[in-house]
């Protein structure tokens, strides 16, 4: 299936962005831990992921951060950044794809690029589009997007209060009866084009159930 273009204008920016950006964030969590075994699971389960994408994504850099906090973050550029702290907890290879699917969202999103400062119901609403979006992509690579729940709340310490129960009872209702219920096969790439234009409200999956 054909995936959207990208500009190289527009790629070269977000790379020149990302690369700016890179120094601070990998020193405000204690640098970049150099892991053989650890960079080669996450680009494995990473390029799965963009291989099952409808958007062009950048080539990415999946890198492990020192910090033992939970967390993970990316940059514009295609930079991922997991925390050792929360790589240690990711022992399925779900609960890491469910990691990684989530910050591709943002990505695809250009949600770096925020250029007025975010309000708190504002900047939950971009957390539950990413993991609307995570949930589709985890579907269409095979995994299964129900972790995404335990991975919200994993990660809880690093948000708001209340934030992490919010978007775990979003991500019910998008993998409620998974078994039996698929996403539209294009839900990923709509959800890219809604979410491009601020103005637009998140779309609603559309469920089809598969009888057997």
């Amino acid at each position: 299936m054909r995936k959207c273009s990208l500009s190289a204008a527009a790629s070269n920016a977000e790379a020149l962005a990302g690369t700016g950006l890179a120094p601070s964030v990998e020193s405000r969590f204690g640098g970049v831990l150099r892991d053989e075994k650890a960079e080669r699971r996450m680009r494995g389960i990473g390029r799965q992921l963009v291989q099952h994408a409808l958007v062009l994504l950048p080539e990415c850099q999946f890198r492990l951060l020192r910090a033992d906090c939970r967390n993970a973050v990316s940059l514009p550029g295609g930079y991922i950044y997991v925390t050792l702290g929360l790589y240690r907890d990711l022992l399925s290879d779900d609960l890491l794809a469910a990691t990684l699917a989530h910050e591709l969202a943002h990505l695809a999103a250009k949600d770096h690029f925020q250029q007025t400062p975010c309000k708190p119901d504002h900047a939950l609403r971009k957390e539950q589009r990413a993991d609307s979006a995570a949930v589709a992509l985890l579907d269409a690579a095979g995994f299964d997007s129900h972790v995404l729940v335990d991975l919200v709340f994993l990660v809880s310490d690093a948000q708001p209060p209340g934030w992490a129960a919010a978007r775990a009872k979003s991500i019910r209702n998008l993998t409620h009866q998974s078994d039996k219920v698929a996403l539209r096969p294009r839900a990923w790439q709509r959800w890219f084009h809604l979410v491009a234009d601020p103005r637009l409200t998140p779309p609603v999956f559309t469920p089809i159930v598969f009888h057997q």
